[in-house]
């Protein structure tokens, strides 16, 4: 499952689903389940990446020794992308749903499950664990020094105020003032927009590659290349060239990226392999802090 605080609901492929037993994908057999319950109510869901379609359901749903009863999923049966994941886990807020079910993370919090209602991310590149995901709190042997929080202003996505975005040392901030923006696990790069994009990539030097639509660095220069500033709660957090430059093969482009009409940020894994952040839910905010 793919853990994305950039959507709000818990889907997985159901055996009905030919186009994902074509990716390969793992299917859930509804007929095994002494749970499982539908109306058949059909649901849409549509994503940056491709769009599923199926039916609203429910079954009871365990994440190690955590069991949700009654979890309102989204059985799909139709899916016009292949992925890496089988089915998505929506940690945002309840308005977001597509399916009209109650957030996984809610449930948790309904059902007593977890001691806080927080959790955490932990995706430092190259970390012994391979990174980590906490339900229930967070843990500070895996990030430096207190964190610092900023309220979520709009709970649908987890959204937040951003003070700024600069490259450090060429005098090219974005975002002056403060602008829109949001922390999504399910986002591989940091999404902007048009013009803020091609600011940012130009001071890395990056040159915007027409056939992948990506912006594309050369691979001997990301020793040289600048740190990436962000803003955020009144504090200063960085990404490094090793980090915000990805690596495919010989072939290396910036993790940048501009989406045609966005007004916001979308602040996806390029930020949070430098950054521990924690999601209070109880409280509504947003934890960050140096990952270790």
């Amino acid at each position: 499952m793919q853990f994305d605080t950039g959507s709000s609901d818990f889907w997985v492929p159901s055996s009905h689903c030919k186009f994902c037993k074509k990716c390969g994908n793992k299917f859930f057999r509804e007929s095994h389940s002494k749970t499982f319950q539908t109306d058949k109510i059909p649901f849409t869901i549509t994503y940056g990446s491709g769009s599923v379609k199926g039916i609203v359901a429910s079954d009871d749903v365990a994440f190690g020794d955590l069991k949700i009863q009654k979890q309102g999923i989204g059985l799909v049966n139709i899916s016009d992308s292949c992925s890496d994941f089988d089915g998505i886990c929506g940690l945002a807020f309840q308005p977001l749903s597509m399916t009209g079910s109650t957030p996984v993370f809610q449930q948790m919090i309904d059902q007593k499950l977890v001691e806080k209602p927080i959790f955490s991310f932990h995706l430092k590149s190259g970390s012994s664990d391979g990174g980590s995901m906490i339900l229930g709190g967070s843990n500070s042997s895996l990030y430096y020094g207190p964190l610092t929080y900023t309220n979520v202003t709009e709970a649908r996505y987890w959204t937040f105020k951003m003070d700024f975005v600069e490259v450090h040392g060429k005098g090219s901030r974005r975002c002056e003032g403060g602008c829109k923006a949001i922390m999504d696990t399910g986002t591989s790069l940091i999404v902007g927009p048009v013009l803020d994009i091609l600011s940012i990539n130009n001071a890395i030097g990056a040159q915007h590659n027409a056939t992948f639509d990506l912006y594309t660095v050369d691979c001997s220069t990301i020793t040289q290349l600048p740190v990436i500033v962000f803003g955020i709660g009144d504090k200063e957090f960085y990404v490094k060239p090793h980090t915000y430059v990805i690596v495919y093969q010989d072939f290396c482009y910036s993790g940048f990226m501009d989406m045609r009409g966005l007004t916001f940020w979308i602040i996806g894994d390029v930020f949070l392999r430098e950054n521990y952040v924690e999601f209070d839910w109880g409280r509504q905010r947003i934890g960050i802090a140096p990952a270790v």
